[in-house]
C-alpha cells in the first residue's frame, strides 16, 4: 500500500480535495522537526502528480467550496493533533497504512 507524506497545509488540502477525505489518514505534529506532516493513502500513485500540479499552479479546481472545506478539514486535523499530544487519526473506515 502506497503512503504519501506532505508537510504543506495547502498541498494537503489539495490532496484531500482530489483523493477524498478517507485518503487523509493521519496528521502528525513533529516537535523535534518544527512542523507537521499529513499522511495520505495513495493507492493509485497519484499524489506526486497532484503535488506537482498544486505547486505549479496547474491543479484543476471544479468546486472551490469543496477545496475550501478540505483546507478547513486539514486545519481541524492539525488542531486535533496538537490537542491529543501529537497525532490525529482519521476515523473513516479504510485500511491503515503499513
Amino acid at each position: 500500500m502506497n503512503v504519501f507524506r506532505s508537510k504543506h497545509q495547502g498541498c494537503a488540502a489539495a490532496l484531500r480535495y482530489v483523493l477524498g477525505s478517507a485518503a487523509h489518514r493521519k496528521t502528525f505534529v513533529e516537535h523535534n522537526q518544527r512542523g507537521e506532516t499529513f499522511l495520505f493513502l495513495d493507492e493509485q500513485g497519484q499524489c506526486p502528480e497532484i503535488e506537482r500540479q498544486f505547486f505549479a499552479g496547474e491543479l484543476a479546481i471544479s468546486d472551490a467550496r469543496a477545496l475550501i472545506e478540505s483546507f478547513f478539514a486539514i486545519k481541524r486535523s492539525l488542531a486535533a493533533a496538537f490537542a491529543s499530544g501529537g497525532t490525529w487519526e482519521n476515523p473513516a473506515e479504510c485500511p491503515q497504512p503499513e
